[in-house]
């Protein structure tokens, strides 16, 4: 049985070829953005009694937010196993 028409693995250095800048400025434009928001719900859900409800949510976006930004701003990692073809193991 022949295995030409299936696909050959990637070189060392293929995968890396694909990555690009990270630009880090989005996601922190985005806090921004979600900052200036949040100020003006909790402004307005403090009027009322009726409206602390919305604080909850609030304080939900705020958990949210805080997760992506660890996730996001962080700096990409590199790293190539030591992956061999026929390697198995087991």
């Amino acid at each position: 049985m022949t295995t030409r028409h299936l696909p050959q693995p990637p070189s060392d250095d293929e995968p890396y070829r694909h990555f690009g800048p990270q630009r880090r400025w989005v996601p922190i434009s985005s806090s921004l953005a979600f900052v200036l928001t949040a100020a003006t719900m909790l402004a307005f859900a403090l009027r009322t009694p009726a409206l602390w409800a919305l604080l909850a949510v609030l304080s939900l976006h705020v958990l949210a937010l805080a997760l992506s930004s660890v996730d996001s701003l962080r700096a990409r990692r590199l790293s190539a196993g030591p992956w061999t073809a026929g390697r198995t193991t087991g």
